[in-house]
C-alpha cells in the first residue's frame, strides 16, 4: 500500500475511532503530505462510492481532519473543503440519495424527510447547474414524494411529484414524466384507501416527526415527552413501531445527554444498541456503539486534553517550513 493509502487510511481510522490524540499525531507526522494532498483526497475512490458507510467514513476524515488544522491556525483544507468541484458533488449527492432512500425503505420516513430536507437546501446553496442536477433533483422530489405518502401526507406528496414531474420536462426526461404521472395518479387514490391500522402507523411516524422537530429547535424536554409517548404504544401499531423503537430511544438519549444528563444518555442510547443487536441491524447498532464511546469520552478532562494537542500541533505547525497550497 501506497503511503497516500497509508495516511489517509490511518487518519480516517483515528476518526472513525474517536482517537484525537491519534488524529494528531498522524496530522503532526504527516503535515506537509496531508497540504500537498488533500485536494486529491476531495474525490471519493472509485472503489467505494457505492457503500454509503465508506463513503462517509472517508468524508468524516476529510472533515475532522481540516477542521483540527483550521482549530491550530491553518484554514487552508477546511477552505479547500468547502471549495465546489462539480463532479464530486454530484456524487456525493447521488450517495446520500441512495442513503435516504434506504433509510425510507428500513422504515425511518421522518428522518428521510429531514435527510431530504437538508439535500435539497445543499443542493440550492451549491449554485451548481445543469441537466445531471436537474436529473438528480427531479429523483430527489420524487423521493420527498414517497416520503409524504408513507407519512399520510398527501397534498405533500402531490407538491413533491408535480416538482420532480417538472425538472423531467425540463431535462425531456420521457421515462421520468412517465413515472411522476403515474405516481400522481397513485396519490389521488391513495387519499380515500386509508384504514384505522394505517392511520395509527401515521400518527406515529408524524409524533416522530413532531419530536425530531422539537429536539433541532432546542427544545429537548418536550421533544422527550413526545418520544417517552410512543414508547407507552409497546408493540403497537403493528411492526412500525417496533421498527422505530430503538431510534426512539437513540434520540431519548441523545435529548438527555444535551439536557445535561450524560447517565440517563448512556442508558438509553445502550437500550437502543441492544434492541439493534436483536433485531438484527448491525449497522445502527454500530453507530449507537461509537455514540456510547463518545458519551464515555466527553469529560471536562477528555476536553482539555483535546484543546492542549490543538495547542501543540499550532505550536509545531509554526516551528516548520509548511507548504500550503
Amino acid at each position: 500500500m501506497g503511503k497516500f493509502d497509508a495516511v489517509l487510511e490511518q487518519l480516517a481510522d483515528a476518526v472513525a475511532h474517536r482517537d484525537g490524540k491519534q488524529l494528531l499525531s498522524v496530522c503532526q507526522d504527516n503535515a506537509q503530505y496531508i497540504f500537498d494532498h488533500f485536494n486529491e483526497w476531495r474525490t471519493v475512490p472509485e472503489d467505494i462510492r457505492s457503500d454509503g458507510a465508506k463513503v462517509q467514513r472517508h468524508v468524516a476524515a476529510l472533515v475532522e481532519t481540516a477542521n483540527l488544522f483550521d482549530r491550530a491556525g491553518y484554514p487552508d483544507l477546511l477552505t479547500l473543503l468547502a471549495a465546489p468541484d462539480q463532479d464530486n458533488i454530484l456524487r456525493s449527492w447521488d450517495n446520500r440519495l441512495v442513503a435516504t432512500h434506504r433509510l425510507l425503505q428500513s422504515g425511518h420516513a421522518a428522518q428521510a424527510l429531514v435527510e431530504t430536507d437538508q439535500l435539497l437546501q445543499d443542493m440550492d446553496q451549491s449554485g451548481v447547474s445543469g441537466p445531471a442536477v436537474l436529473d438528480l433533483r427531479a429523483k430527489l422530489y420524487g423521493l420527498r414524494g414517497q416520503v409524504f405518502v408513507t407519512l399520510g401526507r398527501f397534498a405533500d406528496s402531490k407538491a413533491a411529484f408535480v416538482l420532480a414531474l417538472e425538472d423531467c420536462e425540463r431535462n425531456g426526461d420521457a421515462e421520468g414524466i412517465r413515472i411522476y404521472r403515474e405516481n400522481l395518479e397513485y396519490v389521488k387514490s391513495a387519499a380515500d384507501e386509508r384504514t384505522p391500522e394505517t392511520e395509527a402507523e401515521l400518527q406515529v411516524l408524524q409524533t416522530f416527526e413532531r419530536a425530531q422537530q422539537l429536539a433541532e429547535q432546542g427544545r429537548f424536554k418536550a421533544s422527550n415527552a413526545l418520544f417517552a409517548g410512543l414508547l407507552q404504544l409497546n408493540a403497537g401499531p403493528g411492526p412500525v413501531m417496533q421498527n422505530m423503537k430503538p431510534h426512539v430511544m437513540g434520540r431519548m438519549g441523545y435529548n438527555e445527554y444535551k439536557l445535561g444528563n450524560p447517565v440517563a444518555a448512556r442508558g438509553l442510547i445502550d437500550s437502543a444498541r441492544q434492541l439493534c443487536v436483536q433485531h438484527g441491524d448491525a449497522a445502527s447498532a454500530e453507530i449507537y456503539a461509537e455514540n456510547l464511546s463518545v458519551l464515555g469520552e466527553g469529560t471536562p478532562s477528555g476536553a482539555s486534553a483535546v484543546e492542549q494537542g490543538v495547542a501543540t500541533l499550532r505550536a509545531w505547525l509554526s516551528r516548520r517550513s509548511v507548504s500550503r497550497h
